[in-house]
């Protein structure tokens, strides 16, 4: 059923959403990092 839904442009939707949230997660760790060092 995983495999299937992977063909399905809304997990690939929700794939992109969730690569851009760990980006935005990564930012603002650096950011912190930056701004307490």
């Amino acid at each position: 059923m995983r495999l299937a839904s992977l063909h399905l442009p809304s997990s690939f939707r929700e794939k992109t959403k969730m690569k851009s949230y760990a980006v935005f997660l990564s930012q603002q760790t650096i950011y912190t990092l930056v701004i307490s060092s």
